[in-house]
């Protein structure tokens, strides 16, 4: 599996490392994922660049019926993969480095799973109707083939195609390149904690429920500012910066998602009632076996690299002064005829239209793909009102077996033939969140029905992805597949999941909640440790039990205990708080029941309010909001006073307080609002409370 620790430079490459976890173990492979700085320019199966320009240089007497329009066009290939010479030098490198065997070096590119690939020209991203680009063909989605290739069309303009041409005179680059790729990576060696306190997080969602629809990511905001909610990560070797932003990021998104999921009501708009099964959702610990993705950016200008021996064979120069207009299509047939189901593909291609002078245009082709024959070019003259083309394919299988395509009829200027259309099933299949530590083996299990077809893989920590071809021999049906998965536990358990269809032909695997039950609690300091010099938390499994004693010197620090558990019992413990001041004053606290894996201890001698200001006009009628706070408990001989200052709507404010005893925590507060640009202030009354979370609101009138 790929692994971003122990990832190298290597010239214009990164290298990434991969990871065996067979038997809980981690063991370095000789296997290397690369990715390379920048793309380039493919090359065709002579060797050449992947580029053809066609400039169309004379239009018809545009007085004529059927004027035709001067410009150009230009097909090209592009890729993000090392050439069969860097190839070469990284594989030495590598083995010298490493002390392996050159032969024992396995090179694979990154396990992308989307992304987008765009190519500009001459700054122009492909809008219809730029002044040198009429529309770029293939820019969107990533639509990768072999060594992450993608195709573009680009209609050219009449002045485009002489820029083009100068260019190509000058040797200046006006074509540019960039993919945006997501890929899948797995942890390795990184622990990546995400928790939250689950009861005040429900509250804060309650009180901004009545502000309109909540923003989950400014609630997470404002829980882990509050250190109610927090993203801890560490690992076993240092993380590099881009990877600890990376990982942050991460943490951000599933913290995010786990609040949607079980604080906020489907709609967005309210906060669920509470319940204390939700503390596990919002507490869970992330190792080698998550599956997470990153993105990649790669650009570039892209040399054409044309000299005098290849420019010929790449750009024709078309008069139509007499001659319909052109066009041409690019055909690639992307596929392992060396290793795969597929020998060879016949491809039969043909247009017939009417010229100007009213005699019919005819013009078809055939082309074979086989090893070292993947790409090809059809072209024809034809009719200003008709640019459509027919094509069909013959198959021929390894098997023996063949299968003719039905004929298609359409007008797009590049062809990809990928095994999805040419009669194969191609079906990957991963871990994702799978505790490697605790599962030997998992066990997918794929059927097409349509064509009777079964097939089993079998992933583990030492083979994280696999895949199934087979050969259905005509297009595939979408939501035909279906699968399951099975899991092996190192203590003996076979667990089956249900079978599902597959979404897409990228299966990824996790295991079900709870299917490695622990008895790990784990314990959160948060909140204010102002005047705290420690909180000693003890632990017990029942009433008159021996208790384990934790102790935390400020928020963010966490720490496991392990009780032990009867078989088949549920997690339920007691815990008790005692705040150890800076006045060397000791507060201790009641025991009390627990059943949550997460247990979040925080300052009990401190009630914190969290301060709401966003139905206020701060920064436009009020340039401040000014909130005074009184608590009083004669009996506690506690007297407490403060402001809190607010200019920023978006920003929460906060104030805590001393109690005599956790439930005692009723206080007031005051609201004076500051006029922008000078003014009167106004100021409101006097109110009661003794809520964690209070909204502002503005004076009526």
């Amino acid at each position: 599996m790929l692994t971003l620790a122990d990832n190298l430079r290597m010239g214009a490459f990164t290298v990434f490392r991969d990871v065996s976890l067979a038997g809980g173990a981690r063991t370095l492979t000789s296997t290397f994922y690369v990715l390379p700085d920048a793309p380039r320019v493919a090359r065709d199966d002579d060797g050449g660049p992947a580029f053809r320009f066609w400039w169309y240089r004379r239009a018809l007497d545009p007085k004529a019926a059927s004027p035709v329009r001067a410009g150009g066009l230009v097909v090209i290939t592009v890729e993000l993969a090392p050439s069969s010479d860097e190839r070469a030098q990284l594989t030495h490198d590598l083995a010298a480095k490493f002390n392996f065997a050159e032969s024992a070096i396995n090179l694979l590119p990154l396990p992308f799973v989307s992304g987008t690939v765009e190519l500009d020209f001459a700054a122009e991203s492909g809008a219809v109707g730029g002044e040198f680009a009429r529309q770029i063909a293939g820019n969107g989605p990533a639509k990768l083939a072999g060594g992450e290739q993608a195709a573009f069309a680009i209609d050219l303009t009449a002045d485009g195609a002489a820029l083009l041409a100068d260019a190509l005179d000058k040797k200046l680059d006006v074509l540019q390149v960039r993919y945006d790729l997501v890929y899948t990576y797995h942890l390795d060696g990184v622990r990546l904690h995400v928790w939250c306190d689950a009861r005040k997080a429900q509250l804060a969602a309650q009180a901004q429920a009545g502000l309109g629809p909540i923003d989950v990511a400014a609630l997470r905001s404002g829980l882990t500012a509050s250190q109610l909610a927090g993203i801890d990560i560490s690992s076993d070797t240092p993380v590099p910066p881009e990877q600890q932003t990376a990982l942050t990021t991460l943490g951000q998104q599933l913290l995010d998602a786990a609040l949607a999921q079980t604080v906020l009501t489907p709609d967005g708009k309210g906060a669920r009632p509470y319940d204390q099964s939700i503390a596990g959702t919002l507490n869970h610990t992330f190792t080698s076996s998550f599956g997470a993705t990153q993105h990649a950016v790669a650009d570039a200008l892209l040399p054409l690299g044309l000299d005098d021996a290849t420019r010929g064979s790449r750009m024709v120069i078309v008069d139509l002064a007499s001659e319909p207009q052109p066009i041409d299509v690019t055909i690639a047939c992307p596929i392992d005829f060396t290793a795969g189901l597929i020998g060879a593909v016949h491809f039969f291609i043909a247009y017939d239209g009417t010229g100007p002078d009213g005699k019919p245009l005819h013009r078809a082709d055939d082309f074979l793909f086989k090893v070292g024959t993947t790409r090809a070019t059809f072209h024809s003259l034809a009719s200003a009102d008709s640019r459509s083309y027919r094509w069909h394919a013959e198959v021929f299988y390894r098997d023996g077996s063949t299968v003719t395509l039905p004929e298609v009829t359409t007008d797009e200027r590049i062809l990809v033939l990928a095994l999805d259309g040419l009669g194969v099933l191609d079906v990957e299949a991963a871990l994702g969140d799978v505790p490697l530590d605790g599962v030997s083996s998992v066990i997918v299990d794929l059927e097409y029905p349509p064509k009777q077809l079964t097939h089993q893989l079998f992933l583990d920590g030492a083979h994280a992805a696999d895949s199934w071809q087979a050969v259905i021999g005509d297009a595939q049906q979408p939501g035909a597949l279906r699968w399951r998965a099975t899991f092996l536990t190192n203590d003996g358990r076979r667990v089956a999941g249900d079978w599902q269809p597959a979404a897409s032909m990228r299966l990824t695997v996790d295991a079900p909640p709870g299917l490695i039950s622990t008895a790990n609690v784990q314990v959160i300091a948060a909140g204010d440790f102002q005047g705290v010099a420690q909180l000693l938390v003890e632990l017990r499994a029942a009433a008159g039990a021996d208790a384990t004693e934790l102790r935390f010197t400020q928020p963010g620090q966490a720490q496991t205990w392990a009780p032990r558990l009867a078989p088949g019992a549920t997690l339920a413990y007691q815990s008790r708080t005692t705040v150890l001041g800076d006045d060397g004053i000791s507060r201790a606290f009641d025991w009390t029941n627990q059943d949550s894996p997460l247990l979040v201890v925080s300052d009990l001698s401190r009630f914190s309010v969290q301060v709401i200001a966003r139905l206020l006009d701060l920064g436009g009628a009020w340039s401040a909001a000014v909130v005074s706070f009184e608590h009083a408990d004669p009996q506690a001989n506690l007297d407490e006073r403060d402001t809190v200052v607010l200019r920023d709507r978006a920003i929460d404010g906060r104030w805590s307080f001393h109690v005599g005893s956790a439930g005692q925590h009723k206080y007031r507060y005051q609201l004076t609002l500051v006029p922008k640009g000078g003014g009167e202030r106004r100021v409101l009354p006097w109110q009661e409370a003794e809520d964690e979370v209070i909204v502002l609101r503005p004076p009526d009138g």
